[in-house]
């Protein structure tokens, strides 16, 4: 499991949530998430007849998060905010129920390329906003993980992924989109990320 990092505000980053969600407030959330990833997945296709690829939707509510949503990310959402939503009771809500909307794609190349590489097809989804490269296709300008954040009461999507990459591994990447706030006397911060050490993720049931 990765640790959570969270960037301190500097003029070059990236903006905080609130600004995120101004940025694309006029989305149909839901419309736009089913769009955009079952336009993802066909853009994706493992064989050029796109007759392979399947796409689920699985709303589960048996996974442990409390590793994720622990500290330090639970102590980052509960902190002062200088703009709303508060997102502490969301928090401990989604601790306790274990609530994941699951998005599944099959028969798809799979987010190839190195995650720290901007030009990846990885990097790409989770790493930035708009300004897609796609040469062919119907996605809506790399809009894809907006439509995800969007549809998240904690403003925070995860993506894993398994290739036919030399290496084999899986991969995973996470971000959060909160809303700029202050922990401690003197350090504010935007954005959050998850780094993954050994590419490895897994949401496991609880044991009952």
């Amino acid at each position: 499991m990765g640790k959570w990092l969270f960037l301190k505000r500097r003029p070059d980053r990236p903006a905080g949530g609130d600004a995120f969600r101004r940025m694309f407030e006029r989305l149909d959330p839901e419309f736009a998430l089913a769009r955009e990833a079952i336009q993802n997945a066909v853009d994706a296709a493992a064989d050029e007849a796109h007759d392979s690829v399947i796409v689920e939707f699985e709303m589960r509510e048996d996974c442990d998060l409390e590793e994720l949503l622990g500290p330090p990310f639970s102590d980052h959402a509960s902190a002062n905010s200088y703009v709303e939503p508060d997102l502490r009771l969301p928090v401990e809500e989604a601790r306790r129920s274990g609530r994941v909307l699951l998005i599944h794609d099959y028969g798809t190349t799979g987010l190839t390329g190195d995650m720290r590489n901007m030009r990846s097809n990885f990097y790409r989804l989770m790493g930035g906003l708009g300004g897609s490269e796609k040469p062919a296709g119907g996605g809506s300008y790399g809009f894809g993980k907006a439509a995800a954040v969007l549809n998240s009461q904690l403003f925070t999507v995860f993506a894993y992924t398994v290739t036919n990459e030399a290496d084999g591994r899986s991969k995973l990447w996470g971000t959060s989109y909160l809303d700029p706030h202050k922990l401690g006397r003197n350090d504010s911060f935007d954005v959050g990320g998850i780094c993954v050490d050994d590419y490895r993720f897994s949401l496991r049931k609880r044991q009952i």
